[in-house]
């Protein structure tokens, strides 16, 4: 019986975990933006799980380079991190919709 909990300890925390980080343009085409940074952290996570990629915790950051211009891809200085649990069919989907692993 001790054996078998170990186990299922070991299995539980052994999972592999992968983060991702996405630099935010001035016009976002993935997620609304909300009025602040929370609201659109939420609309992150709902337009993630909308395409089933599980992401465990999402935050924004104000820690990239912003450029001085008004345009769509010019970026706002922000930057999303997320981490999910690593499968390899995840991290490529990710990747295609513009994410970068860490």
């Amino acid at each position: 019986m001790c054996l078998w909990l170990l186990w299922a300890c070991q299995k539980k925390t052994g999972e592999k975990y992968v983060s991702f980080r996405y630099t935010q343009i001035v016009c976002d085409e993935h997620w609304a933006t909300g009025a602040t940074d929370s609201a659109t952290v939420v609309s992150v996570r709902r337009y993630l799980d909308s395409l089933e990629l599980a992401p465990l915790d999402v935050q924004v950051r104000n820690d990239g380079e912003s450029d001085a211009c008004g345009i769509c891809f010019c970026r706002t200085g922000k930057r999303f991190y997320v981490t999910t649990i690593y499968e390899e069919e995840r991290v490529r989907r990710y990747g295609v919709i513009g994410f970068q692993q860490l």
